[in-house]
């Protein structure tokens, strides 16, 4: 395992472009902000994939970057798992092509975009944005505007304080305290709204 630790108490911007393997992002109380890197799995490129990484913190900003390269192949067999712990209120952006993005905690703002990893959330006070295009989608609270689309995934959001945009062609949506209008479309899914306002 390889980590780094950048000390702060303040919220910072987080921007994370992982492609294979998962993300863990915690906002909670600390005075420090820690990011742990390892190999999904053991191999022979494990070493250089995590050398190869780009983590860099300037002026509240902080950047993990795996960098694009031509072996793709190589990249799938052997994914990373990322750890990352923020101060509560940070900001996070996430892109990932197979990565499963797992955010716990306080987050002012998040904005995820996968192409078949799933992306659950617990609170994000302000605005929320999530593309995904076979991955499922779980946020326990959106404390501002939500905008939600999938492909073929499921969306479930127990609760948003703004208006919800909940888009999926194959999925199931599942509303649960909607604090402003919905608007939720699914072409061969099920639309669930459990309460309104």
């Amino acid at each position: 395992m390889t980590s780094w630790k950048f000390p702060g108490a303040d919220p910072i911007d987080l921007f994370i472009n992982l492609p294979a393997g998962s993300v863990a992002v915690s906002g909670e109380a600390t005075d420090v902000t820690t990011v742990e890197l390892v190999a999904s799995r053991h191999g022979r490129d494990a070493e250089q994939l995590i050398a190869e990484v780009r983590v860099e913190f300037t002026d509240g900003r902080l950047e993990i970057v795996q960098p694009k390269t031509s072996g793709f192949l190589r990249i799938s067999s052997t994914g990373l798992d990322l750890t990352v712990k923020v101060p509560a209120g940070s900001r996070c952006t996430a892109r990932t092509a197979s990565a499963d993005l797992s955010c716990v905690g306080e987050l002012a703002e998040l904005d995820a975009r996968t192409a078949s990893g799933d992306v659950t959330a617990g609170l994000v006070t302000g605005q929320l944005e999530i593309t995904t295009a076979s991955g499922d989608v779980f946020v326990e609270k959106a404390g501002a505007a939500a905008g939600v689309n999938t492909a073929s995934g499921d969306i479930q959001l127990r609760r948003a304080d703004g208006e919800v945009t909940a888009t999926t062609a194959s999925g199931d949506v599942s509303i649960g305290q909607p604090g402003g209008s919905v608007r939720a479309s699914t072409a061969s899914g099920d639309i669930v709204i459990r309460s309104a306002v």
